[in-house]
């Protein structure tokens, strides 16, 4: 099973799934002025019951017309 299966699967079972923002962690590949934001969706691992990252998103906006 390929690893975005498997993090699908996690993702597919859980009732509470998070979304994690870390502005101005990145360097715009736009501009080299233009601020930058990585999010994360993060969901509790039934295997360790800790988080456990399942899917990256980097936008220009922190809109939530965005998100």
């Amino acid at each position: 099973m390929g690893r975005s299966m498997a993090e699908k699967e996690i993702l597919l079972k859980q009732e509470d799934i998070n979304l994690d923002s870390t502005h101005k962690t990145c360097v715009s590949f736009l501009s080299d002025y233009s601020d930058c934001y990585l999010f994360s969706l993060v969901t509790k691992s039934d295997v360790t019951n800790k988080g456990c990252p399942v899917a990256f998103f980097i936008t220009n906006s922190e809109s939530s017309f965005t998100i």
